[in-house]
């Protein structure tokens, strides 16, 4: 049950009795993201400009446009501007109010992904489709998503601005929307962290850990030559086998274990995410140090709060906060690859670019 305030009077609506045409969001902290007098094309009406951004569909599931309608008023005879930035969905599916609460919670995870501050919904409009009659309605409902939110904190405000990705905007949330598709789990995980500042240290730790071992099942496993030569090693057992005089039951034990045995375990899908980023991690954490101890360290603890076998000391659990930080920072270059950064725009994004330039210069 959700609340409407339809002609203000407020009335409830059942999720399956309502159809909306459009949904509008508007967001807190996105004032640096995005100017609409600077990034948006402006369209004059009789009494006011507004701004708009070009409508872009993604992935036949929904249309979105950024719109503006800024008002002007002064504090201390400060002249201030608030741009009043929304972003309009329009679903392309059922047009059900759960189908765009799930519209609207991947702009606003796209977004708390993007913008370092806490990006909160501040409101929530819709046209109500009421056959040749649409309804202007405002929508009050509870989420638990606060302005409390544990990301990471890096030296720019944003990972990038909305004028730096315009351009190819469609493309990237296209990609942004895809990802859900084609493994909702990583994403859960990632957000899960994100959004729920309750959880214990090593509830983060392990998420974000699981989270890595589904990035490589869905992303890397296929393509992974260290997986293929582990998997026909034990398979080739598999002839041995068959051949032998071994019971029927005993041959099937073995090659479920051969088969178990012929995947790689957490520590190589670990290896093989970090390879990636290679160049990119020790420059961006002081807490990752060498690559082979830094895995080394991440598989010991997790394998400690899997196995249940041994408690973490007092050190090992201060330790463990900046783990589950790498963890939460290699889980974000996965993303940004997934979304079409290759290693050299995730350079520029954290200015490594620049620092690397500095090196050399210096040398």
């Amino acid at each position: 049950m959700f609340f409407f305030v339809c002609g203000g009077n407020v009335v409830f609506f059942e999720d399956k009795n309502i159809k909306f045409e459009k949904i509008a969001t508007s967001y807190s902290n996105l004032d640096h993201w995005i100017s609409a007098i600077h990034d948006l094309n402006p369209e004059r009406l009789p009494d006011r400009t507004i701004y708009t951004s070009p409508t872009i569909t993604v992935n036949e599931k929904c249309k979105i446009q950024i719109t503006s309608s800024p008002t002007f008023y002064r504090e201390n005879s400060k002249p201030i501007r608030e741009d009043n930035i929304q972003f309009v969905i329009e679903s392309l599916g059922n047009k059900s109010f759960g189908n765009y609460l799930e519209l609207v919670g991947r702009v606003h995870d796209f977004l708390n992904f993007t913008v370092i501050k806490s990006v909160e919904i501040k409101s929530f409009e819709g046209l109500i489709d009421q056959g040749s009659v649409s309804i202007p309605t405002k929508i009050l409902f509870h989420t638990y998503i606060t302005e409390k939110m544990h990301k990471l904190e890096i030296k720019s405000r944003s990972l990038f601005l909305y004028s730096e990705i315009a351009d190819r905007l469609e493309y990237y949330l296209n990609n942004w929307f895809r990802l859900y598709t084609e493994n909702k789990v990583i994403m859960d995980l990632y957000f899960g962290v994100i959004y729920n500042t309750q959880l214990y240290l090593s509830s983060n730790f392990l998420m974000l850990f699981t989270a890595l071992e589904v990035y490589h099942a869905a992303f890397l496993n296929k393509n992974s030559s260290k997986a293929k030569q582990k998997a026909s090693f034990f398979r080739s057992y598999n002839d041995v086998i068959d051949k032998s005089n071994l019971s029927k039951n005993y041959k099937e034990e073995f090659k479920k274990w051969a088969k178990h045995r012929g995947r790689l375990v957490a520590k190589e899908k670990i290896e093989e995410i970090y390879q990636q980023f290679h160049d990119i991690l020790p420059l961006l954490s002081t807490k990752i140090g060498e690559k082979n101890d830094f895995i080394d360290k991440i598989v010991h603890y997790r394998n400690k709060l899997t196995h249940g076998s041994e408690t973490l000391i007092m050190t090992e659990d201060n330790d463990l906060f900046w783990q589950y930080k790498n963890l939460q920072l290699i889980l974000q270059l996965c993303i940004l690859s997934r979304l079409g950064f290759d290693n050299e725009k995730i350079k520029k994004i954290y200015y490594l670019d620049k620092i690397t330039r500095s090196q050399k210069s210096s040398s």
